[in-house]
C-alpha cells in the first residue's frame, strides 16, 4: 500500500514524450505556476505509443527529458496500457498514480481546456442512454470509428477531438481514485503537419526528424532534445518483424489478437502475404471502421505475443511502480509509493504472479525496442538477473 502523503501536494502527468517539445513545456511551466507541487510526477509510456508507433528514443533518454524539463519523478506505464485505447490507457495511468494515493491533482493538455465541460461530457458517455447506445452501434454498422459513432450518436463531432478524448478518460478513470483534473487548453494542432506556427505537433516534429529537417524544428524542442535525435528509431525498423510475425502466424492466431474483431484476421493475414513495406502493411489494412492507430496497436501486439485472454489477465494486476528517473534531491518520494515500488530483482521475485507477467511482458518488447535501436549502448533495463 501507498503511504498517506498529506504533507505533500503531488501533481502528475501522463505523457509520451515522442518527441518532448514546447507544448509539453508549456504544460510543466502551467503545473509549476498554479499548482506549485512538492512533487511533479510523470508517467510515461514506454517504448512504444497509445497510437502503435515506435518511439523515436528508448523509454530511459525520454525519461531524461521530463527530468530535464521539470519532472521530480518519471514512473513507466505498463506496455499493455500503453498500447491500448484511450479507456484503458488512462485507466492504467491512474491505476499507477494510485500506488501515490490521494490527494493527488493530475494535469493535461485538451483542445477544450475546460474541466466542466470534459467532466459533463465524460459523464454522459460513460452513463449512455439506451438510445444513445443504439445509435451508436448503428454507426458502427455504418462504418464508422468507435469513437466517430460516439461523437455522431452525442452530437459532440466538434468536441471529439484526440487530446479531449484522452481528456474525457482521465476525467473518468481519477474519479475511482479520488484524484483532481486540471488543463490548460492546448495550442496548435494535434495532428498538423506544419512547422511555422507557434507550435508544433508531436507528429510535424516526427516527420522532420525522418526527412532529416531538423532546422525545420529547431525551435520547438530544449537542447536536451534536439541533442538527441539523431539515429531515431521509427514504424518502418518494424517491418521485418511484423512481416515474419503474421506471415509465421494462424489466421485463428491472429484472430485471437486484441482488438481483432469481425473477420479482421482475415483482412491482416492477406496483407501480410503482399507488402512490401510497414505503410504498405498499414494502408492495405485499414478502414473506415479500423483507424490506422487501431491496426498499429494490433501488429505490436502480433509481435510482443499478447493474445486477449493474457491481456485480460494482466488487467487484474494490482498497481504497481517502476521509476526511469527521479531527481536526486527528491529520492524520498519514492517512500511514498512503499511496497508498490519495484526496483530490482528481489522485488520482482516477491512480487504477485500477474506483476511478474506483466513485468516480464515489458522485459520482451523492450527486447524489441533493443533488435530496433541504432543505439545499443544507450538502452538498459530498469534491472538485470
Amino acid at each position: 500500500m501507498a503511504v498517506k502523503n498529506e504533507k505533500k501536494k503531488i501533481v502528475a502527468c501522463v505523457a509520451e514524450f515522442n518527441p518532448l517539445h514546447s507544448g509539453h513545456l508549456r504544460l510543466f511551466d502551467a503545473v509549476k505556476r498554479d499548482l506549485m507541487p512538492d512533487i511533479f510526477a510523470v508517467i510515461l509510456s514506454g517504448n512504444f505509443s497509445e497510437r502503435g508507433d515506435v518511439m523515436v528514443k528508448n523509454k530511459h533518454i525520454r525519461a531524461q527529458w521530463a527530468i530535464n524539463a521539470g519532472a521530480d519523478v518519471v514512473m513507466e506505464l505498463p506496455f499493455f496500457y500503453a498500447v491500448n485505447c484511450a479507456e484503458k490507457f488512462a485507466a492504467g495511468a491512474m491505476k499507477i498514480l494510485s500506488c501515490f494515493g490521494a490527494p493527488l491533482t493530475v494535469a493535461f493538455g485538451s483542445e477544450s481546456g475546460n474541466v466542466n465541460d470534459i467532466s459533463v461530457l465524460s459523464d454522459k458517455i460513460h452513463n449512455e442512454s439506451e438510445h444513445e447506445k443504439s445509435l451508436i452501434k448503428q454507426n458502427l454498422k455504418s462504418g464508422m470509428s468507435l469513437i466517430r459513432a460516439r461523437a455522431a450518436a452525442l452530437d459532440e463531432n466538434d468536441f471529439f477531438t484526440p487530446n479531449n478524448t484522452l481528456a474525457l478518460e482521465y476525467v473518468h478513470a481519477m474519479k475511482k481514485y479520488g484524484f483532481s483534473p486540471y488543463t490548460i487548453k492546448r495550442e496548435g494542432s494535434f495532428s498538423g503537419l506544419e512547422t511555422d506556427g507557434n507550435f508544433a505537433s508531436a507528429q510535424a516534429i516526427r516527420n522532420c526528424v525522418f526527412s532529416g529537417r531538423f532546422n525545420e524544428i529547431e525551435r520547438f524542442l530544449p537542447d536536451y532534445v534536439s541533442n538527441t535525435l539523431e539515429n531515431c528509431v521509427f514504424n518502418d525498423d518494424l517491418f521485418s518483424l511484423v512481416s515474419y510475425r503474421l506471415n509465421t502466424m494462424t489466421v485463428d492466431e491472429i484472430a485471437a489478437l486484441p482488438e481483432v474483431i469481425e473477420g479482421l484476421e482475415n483482412r491482416i493475414k492477406q496483407a501480410a502475404k503482399t507488402a512490401k513495406s510497414y505503410d504498405e502493411l498499414i494502408n492495405a489494412i485499414k478502414s473506415k471502421r479500423y483507424t490506422m492507430a487501431r491496426i498499429k496497436r494490433i501488429l505490436l501486439y502480433a509481435v510482443a505475443g499478447l493474445d486477449k485472454n493474457k491481456l485480460d489477465e494482466l488487467y487484474s494486476a494490482p498497481a504497481y511502480a517502476r521509476v526511469l528517473a527521479v531527481k536526486d534531491d527528491k529520492k524520498d518520494a519514492l517512500k511514498i509509493l512503499g511496497e508498490n515500488l519495484i526496483t530490482s530483482y528481489s522485488d520482482f521475485l516477491s512480487a504477485p504472479e500477474s506483476v511478474k507477467a506483466a513485468i516480464e511482458l515489458e522485459n520482451k518488447v523492450d527486447d524489441i525496442y533493443f533488435v530496433l535501436s541504432k543505439e545499443k549502448e544507450n538502452f538498459n533495463t530498469v534491472f538485470v538477473k
